[in-house]
């Protein structure tokens, strides 16, 4: 008898059980270091078939070097997501789709991350909940920006619970507001299963665009270009222009948020040395009417956001002075990660509704069964699984 998913399904080599869609992201925005993080409209899509084996099979171009076996961040996520709580999951073949850039800084491996849990959630039935998908993907990524944006959309900030050392760790609580927004820990209601803290918020009116350099920037020279600590008054200064960039930002006053994403200090004169294009790019964006631009992520992609309806203009000047980088025109994506029918469905494939959002209000799959003697799996995937974007 041929093994059954956590919903009864036999498996089908030509009939697709489910996708799952995940956004981009771009984190920062200047001084909002490793807490401000903007969900884009473009995004990794992966179609789950039953298999006899893991195997990722990259269907878009710039995935032809992502590892295809088990070491693939997207499997690598699912299987030690299942296995920490004790259920194996079939194996399967995933088929994906992306036009997020790698090593770019536009959270190609926070994407990953989410879709892997995803599909460990789908297909093992784990009942993660939206909010439980996000505390699991912060914890994966080291920080929460990019993979709270991922999840839930929008403009997310957020607040790592750690001792103040290192890349953004440690577990927080968001609690729905019901107007739109997500508030961390608040007061009594604090508990530590949740997500990190943050708010979400929606975008004010712009234009976003990006400029994609043809090279990338690997997440371990970006992090070596950091000091270990900042002086006192340099990092009141830096943090006041991070509140001044939220505050803007949720006030809808590009003016102010425009100059504060200018104006970092706790990362980009670090990291310039690295990006001889950085200062060009930027100085074309202010020409070119934008409000604002700053390093997306850890780069070397720059993004900038200009009025409505001058986002071309900016495009077709970055494409002018840089015929070999990518000049690309976004929206903010506002849904975060979805799980969509197959492609290829048949009757018990279709999961949910197309463009059902990945909610925690959603029914509980039923249970897995649990592994007769799975052995501990990390909480993360290993530091080495490709399919990487710096940050």
């Amino acid at each position: 008898m041929r093994d059954r998913d956590a919903h009864g399904r036999e498996p089908s080599r030509d009939v697709g059980l489910f996708r799952v869609k995940v956004p981009a992201s771009s984190a920062n925005l200047g001084p909002g270091f490793d807490s401000v993080g903007l969900a884009l409209s473009f995004a990794l899509e992966v179609e789950v078939f039953p298999d006899t084996a893991w195997r990722f099979v990259p269907l878009s171009p710039g995935l032809e070097e992502v590892p295809r076996d088990e070491t693939n961040l997207v499997i690598a996520t699912a299987l030690a997501a299942a296995a920490e709580r004790g259920v194996v999951l079939p194996p399967c073949r995933l088929e994906a789709r992306s036009n997020i850039p790698l090593a770019r800084g536009l959270g190609s491996s926070a994407s990953a991350i989410v879709a892997g849990l995803l599909i460990a959630d789908e297909l093992g039935g784990l009942g993660l909940g939206r909010d439980e998908l996000a505390r699991l993907a912060a914890r994966a990524e080291g920080h929460p920006d990019n993979a709270l944006a991922a999840v839930y959309g929008g403009l997310v900030v957020a607040a790592s619970e750690g001792d103040g050392h290192g890349d953004g760790h440690g577990d927080g609580h968001g609690d729905d507001r019901g107007d739109g927004r997500r508030d961390g820990r608040d007061g009594a209601d604090r508990d530590a299963a949740g997500p990190p803290p943050f708010v979400r918020a929606e975008l004010p009116p712009c234009d976003i665009v990006l400029c994609i350099p043809d090279y990338v920037l690997e997440t371990k020279k970006a992090r070596a270009a950091l000091p270990p600590a900042l002086p006192f008054g340099r990092a009141v200064t830096v943090s006041a222009r991070a509140n001044v960039l939220v505050a803007a930002l949720l006030a809808g006053d590009w003016c102010k948020a425009g100059r504060m994403m200018g104006a970092d200090l706790f990362h980009e004169p670090f990291r310039r040395p690295l990006l001889p294009d950085l200062d060009r790019m930027r100085l074309l964006a202010y020409e070119n009417g934008a409000y604002g631009a700053a390093l997306s992520g850890a780069g070397p992609s720059v993004i900038a956001f200009t009025p409505p309806g001058r986002g071309s203009e900016l495009r077709e000047t970055w494409a002018r002075a840089f015929p070999a980088f990518e000049a690309r025109l976004a929206l903010p994506d506002t849904e975060g990660a979805l799980r969509l029918p197959s492609r290829r469905a048949g009757g018990a494939g279709k999961t949910c509704a197309d463009g059902e959002l990945y909610d925690s209000a959603a029914p509980a799959a039923p249970a897995a069964p649990a592994a007769p003697a799975a052995p501990a799996a990390p909480a993360a995937p290993a530091a080495s699984v490709s399919m990487t974007s710096p940050r």
